[in-house]
């Protein structure tokens, strides 16, 4: 994936996408594993969406 992720201290995650653009997204632990998987299974482009 394009990206690495955090978890914070109020329990949400951080998604940040490498590269020149800098992006960050906050998701629930539930939100981040349904992106993940949407990824992982070409459901959802990471890189289209954080472009």
């Amino acid at each position: 994936m394009p990206g690495d992720d955090q978890p914070r201290d109020d329990g949400m995650y951080v998604f940040r996408r490498r590269g020149w653009a800098a992006v960050e997204l906050v998701f629930t632990e539930a939100e981040l594993l349904a992106f993940r998987d949407g990824v992982t299974n070409h459901e959802f482009d990471a890189v289209v969406y954080t472009a």
